[in-house]
Order: structure tokens, then C-alpha cells, then sequence
């Protein structure tokens, strides 16, 4: 089989409709097809460096691959190959340097969280804010319109409430009890990932 050189493109969970609802670690590798008679299927390979690419997986003749078997601290570098009848393998198209890790689409932690408090007679009431996350924990910047949800937690001695989740950036709870120390935190949701919780604020009722 002549060599056909294989340009292949690797993207960071940006397809969010393969995604929806995943919460464990999964890299997609997308590739151009080959417009040759003679590719019957492609030969995905994976490494943990550029130089060291070995455990490879067959895959039909399609243009997408989903790698669920990744392990969130370590990098992996991709690449895809053409592959005929007989199994006989063209040459090999390498990712662009552009190696995947757990933090690269983990969201990062709602930052700036304030809270404070009005008494509203044998209760209180907390209103919080926070800023607007629009980047990766490893700082990249997430797609343009991503949709990222927020999950917000009260805690208190012995016990932990949680509040739907929300596209704001800012909540009011009401009817808190008075003369008690609370802790409020926050996380970030983006395609099913959640973020680490975010600094937590202690507020006395």
C-alpha cells in the first residue's frame, strides 16, 4: 500500500453532542477521511509522549474515535493511519502537538464568591455572587457560548444543601437560621464535568 500521508486533527471535548452528560475523562480524535478506494478502515494509536505511540485500536471506516480509558493525570498523544484490505498499513498522521489531559476540559473553579447577610426577623437571608467561568482548570479558554452551570452548596454542622443548578452567577437564599456559622461554596458544570468546589465563605448568621 502506498504511503498516504493522514492529516489528523484532535480536539479537547469541543463535541459537546458526543458529550453530553459524560463525567469521566474522554479524548476525541477526529481525522480527514482519505479519498482512497483502498482504505478499508484506520489504526488509531496512543501514547503517552510524541515518540512513543504504540497501543493501537481498529476502527471502521469513519472519521471520529472516543478513547474512554484515559487516565485523568497523564498527557496522551494521538495518531491515525489508513489501513487496507490485507491490513496493510499507510503512513502515519500525527496530532499537532496538542496533547490531552483531564484538566484541559475540566472547568475551572467559580472564583470571587461573596456572600452577605440580611436578618429578615428569626431568620436571615444570603445573597452570593461569583465570576463568570469562562476557562479550563489548566486556563484555556473554553468555546465561544460554552454553556457553563453552576451548583451551589450551604453547609453547616452535620449538614450539606445543595440548590438546583443554574446558569447565574449570583444566588439569594432565604429563610436561613440565625445564630449559626454557614459555608457556602460553589462549582462549575460544563458538558457533565464538574469543577473542583470553589473557595469556600464563611458567613455568621
Amino acid at each position: 500500500m502506498t504511503p498516504i500521508i493522514l492529516k489528523l486533527l484532535f480536539f479537547l471535548l469541543f463535541l459537546a453532542p458526543l458529550l453530553a452528560a459524560q463525567t469521566a475523562p474522554r479524548a476525541i480524535v477526529t481525522w480527514e477521511h482519505i479519498p482512497d478506494d483502498r482504505v478499508a478502515g484506520y489504526k488509531v494509536k496512543r501514547g503517552t509522549s510524541p515518540t512513543a505511540i504504540t497501543a493501537a485500536t481498529a476502527v471502521p471506516d469513519v472519521s471520529v474515535w472516543q478513547d474512554d480509558t484515559i487516565e485523568p493525570t497523564l498527557k496522551y498523544w494521538y495518531a491515525v493511519s489508513g489501513v487496507d484490505t490485507d491490513g496493510l498499513e499507510g503512513e502515519t498522521g500525527i496530532a499537532d502537538n496538542n496533547p490531552f489531559r483531564f484538566s484541559d476540559i475540566q472547568p475551572a473553579s467559580p472564583a470571587n464568591l461573596v456572600c452577605s447577610k440580611t436578618k429578615t426577623g428569626s431568620t436571615a437571608r444570603l445573597q452570593c455572587y461569583w465570576s463568570q467561568v469562562t476557562k479550563t482548570r489548566s486556563l484555556l479558554l473554553l468555546p465561544t457560548g460554552a454553556s457553563v452551570t453552576y451548583r451551589v452548596f450551604l453547609s453547616s454542622t452535620g449538614t450539606v444543601k445543595t440548590f438546583p443548578i443554574s446558569s447565574a452567577t449570583s444566588i439569594v437564599i432565604s429563610d436561613v437560621t440565625r445564630h449559626q456559622t454557614f459555608y457556602v461554596f460553589v462549582l462549575a458544570v460544563w458538558n457533565g464535568i464538574e469543577s473542583l468546589g470553589s473557595p469556600a465563605v464563611r458567613i455568621q448568621t
